[in-house]
């Protein structure tokens, strides 16, 4: 069974920002990363409950080939997405999204 999955409203302008950033240093990188943050979510909403609390009941889950993270929500049958953020950041600011 799959979890149904919600996105934070800002989400959409943080993986433009960094699908934009990589299309800019190889052209298709853009779309891989697309691609494989998609694959990401995909996995999180069949499998919530795989990927380790980084905070309280936020849980992480990193993408392979890109230096982003997840970080996501598990509040019923629902997975919400809070953030995509690059793993060089301070991951504590996303924290207070819901």
């Amino acid at each position: 069974m799959s979890f149904a999955v919600e996105f934070h409203p800002g989400l959409a302008a943080e993986i433009n920002e960094a699908k934009q950033w990589y299309e800019a240093e190889q052209p298709g990188l853009g779309a891989e990363f697309d691609t494989e943050l998609f694959e990401r979510f995909e996995f999180i909403a069949a499998n919530p409950y795989i990927f380790a609390v980084f905070k309280k009941d936020v849980r992480l889950a990193r993408i392979k080939r890109f230096s982003y993270v997840i970080l996501y929500l598990v509040e019923g049958n629902t997975v919400r997405i809070l953030a995509v953020v690059h793993s060089a950041r301070r991951l504590h600011k996303w924290l207070k999204r819901r």
